[in-house]
């Protein structure tokens, strides 16, 4: 049964305090309320005040269609976990301290028992948890695979067998099945020397040649990022295409996933955006130009109620203005001028700002209008 609370705001303050009490970071907590706040975008979008289990249903369904969970980024992932979690505060007022991700691991079976014996004396080896748990992961998948070939001890194993699980194993993760193989590799020629199997099967396990890569760093230096781009052709289309890609990541700090998600709408969006952005500015520059040189006439009243139907506008969405909603369709970025072409401080402090503004110019215009009057 859902708890009663009496807004959104309300149980998004009482779920961040839970995290924090048993023991998540300051950042954890704060990528916790953002994804948070992403589902109250969603309400107010669709207009929705009250907090249901159909409310992460419908915002899932919304965010992601029908992907399933492996169709999923790892990015998307945490944000449907987080999505998760309010949902069980709500109901419990607790959430899992430990997401598993993986299945529970059961090494049954003759051949399950002696996998369990192998990770028991890597164990004596003095192994740490983590390779422990990565050796049973990798037997138990190898398990699994035995067991819907209906090969139940190990007198049963074959090398085509085996070079059949190898040539499916993780065909978009080369390191990941590198180490799998030398896993199961390892296994079998325990089995060997315990005599287990007539022959020694680790030899049929295929060498895959894999290479451990270079870690890329983290950070670019300016003439590091300064040379990359100008390692690109720009003579050609595919350059250009390139080196735009590469600007929007340098220069807007746009993530792969978000320049690779970019359509001819993101960027209509964004023109028309700014578009409307500058059409505000010259009418209430043109206000405080009046008002300055006392020149009140009917394009100032014009001006006035173009603002205040603007400031309506944005009191009807929430204080979100509407084509913000429209472009949320097409980013989850957290900059503040993903559709806008301004500098993200500029947008950020963008209503804040330009409120001051005309207050001071309704302020001033009272006092021509008053003066004038005597």
């Amino acid at each position: 049964m859902y708890r009663d609370y009496s807004s959104f705001e309300n149980l998004t303050k009482a779920a961040s305090i839970y995290p924090e009490d048993i023991g998540r970071s300051k950042q954890t907590v704060a990528i916790y309320k953002w994804i948070w706040g992403k589902i109250e975008m969603y309400m107010n979008r669709n207009r929705i005040d009250d907090f249901t289990p159909k409310t992460i249903t419908d915002y899932l369904i919304s965010a992601y269609r029908n992907k399933s969970i492996s169709e999923l980024t790892r990015h998307q992932k945490h944000c449907l976990r987080c999505a998760l979690c309010l949902a069980q505060f709500a109901e419990t007022n607790k959430m899992v301290e430990v997401i598993h991700r993986r299945e529970s691991i059961a090494l049954t079976g003759e051949i399950g028992e002696l996998m369990a014996k192998y990770v028991e004396w890597k164990k004596s080896l003095r192994l740490n948890e983590k390779t422990l748990r990565g050796y049973s992961w990798y037997l138990y998948q190898f398990l699994k695979y035995l067991k819907e070939c209906e090969t139940y001890n190990p007198d049963l194993l074959s090398p085509l067998k085996i070079m059949k699980y190898a040539a499916t194993l993780l065909p978009n993760a080369a390191g990941a099945k590198h180490l799998a193989l030398s896993i199961i590799q390892n296994f079998l020629r325990y089995l060997y020397d315990e005599e287990k199997t007539r022959k020694d099967l680790s030899l049929i396990v295929p060498k895959d040649n894999y290479k451990k890569q270079p870690r890329l760093p983290s950070t670019y230096t300016k003439q590091e990022v300064l040379v990359i781009l100008n390692s690109i052709d720009r003579s050609t289309s595919v350059g250009k295409r390139d080196y735009a890609m590469l600007l929007l990541a340098v220069r807007l700090g746009m993530r792969a996933s978000d320049i690779s998600g970019l359509a001819f709408d993101n960027l209509f969006i964004k023109i028309i955006h700014t578009i409307i952005w500058i059409f505000f500015n010259v009418v209430l520059f043109y206000m405080a130009y009046a008002v300055i040189i006392n020149k009140i006439d009917k394009y100032v009243w014009i001006g006035v109620a173009l603002i205040l139907l603007g400031g309506i506008v944005l009191l009807v969405f929430e204080k979100m203005c509407p084509i913000t909603l429209i472009a949320r369709q097409y980013s989850d970025s957290t900059k503040a001028n993903f559709d806008i072409f301004l500098p993200n401080w500029l947008a950020k402090n963008n209503k804040a700002i330009y409120t001051i503004i005309f207050i001071l110019i309704i302020c001033m215009l009272i006092y021509r209008i008053t003066t004038n009057e005597k």
